[in-house]
């Protein structure tokens, strides 16, 4: 009978990671300064309860710093603290738009993957996969750790990507996009944070950056190649002042444009 529950179930987890959904959640503008012989904390907070952890991907995109082979990265969940970045690289290297994937071709830092600046995609020191099947609800934090002596550095963003196993409202995760899409932000106007959605009819090439009132580019929300599918993004912004916004997605087929404001 255990044995048959035990299947049973190995098939339900199989059935849900399937029909995973992707949503990031990006902590833009926050400027931290990374003391000298000392630790740096920033945290995303996930409000969304009975869903669960199918993969997860870490951006740091950017920490800058005098010596970034002087600096420890982790992240911390319901229980789970897991390396991802561990004294790697050299003076003034720094990590821009890095994707920690435990999906990617080798650690970062090692043999072929210490290029500096350290942009793309990296495993990590320590596997990701040991937040699968958590909650995701709850924080989620970020540590740098600086473990020499007078040197400085500053993190300036960062993201969380991770799939999951429950449909959010509006997606229907067994739903196959016939088009692609923008939608509207939401909440819109918003504070601090905002949900921006889009589709991708096929496997394609993204770009999702946000513009000021001026035309300014303020920041890349999404700078890679992504399968089809429903992704959900949700931005922070309460490092930037009130007012209009615009953020335009291009694809290898596709490209729009659509305004939200920011009310503080």
């Amino acid at each position: 009978m255990k044995k048959i529950l035990a299947l049973f179930l190995l098939a339900v987890l199989s059935t849900a990671q399937a029909q995973l959904i992707q949503t990031t959640v990006v902590r833009t503008a926050i400027n931290k300064p990374i003391p000298d012989l000392g630790v740096v904390y920033d945290t995303i907070f996930l409000n969304l309860n009975n869903t669960c952890v199918g993969d997860i991907n870490v951006r740091v995109d950017t920490v800058t710093h005098t010596f970034v082979s002087d600096l420890i990265f982790r992240v911390t969940h319901d229980g789970v603290s897991r390396v991802i970045i561990n004294q790697v690289g050299g003076g003034g290297d720094n990590f821009i738009f890095t994707t920690i994937n435990d999906s990617a071709a080798c650690i970062i830092g090692t043999s072929g993957c210490n290029v500096a600046p350290f942009t793309g995609s990296f495993k990590p020191f320590q596997s990701l996969m040991n937040f699968n099947n958590q909650g995701v609800m709850g924080p989620w934090i970020l540590s740098v750790r600086d473990t020499a002596a007078d040197d400085s550095g500053t993190l300036r963003s960062w993201a969380i990507v991770f799939s999951h196993f429950e449909c959010m409202v509006g997606i229907e995760p067994n739903s196959v996009p016939v088009k692609y899409s923008l939608s509207q932000n939401y909440p819109n106007p918003f504070n601090p944070a905002t949900t921006i959605e889009y589709s991708l009819l096929k496997p394609s090439n993204v770009k999702l950056v946000v513009y000021d009132a001026n035309g300014k580019e303020v920041i890349k929300l999404v700078n890679e190649y992504k399968p089809s599918g429903y992704y959900r993004l949700i931005w922070d912004a309460s490092a930037l002042p009130s007012g209009v916004y615009f953020y335009e997605i291009t694809t290898d087929e596709f490209k729009d444009s659509k305004k939200m404001v920011l009310i503080k």
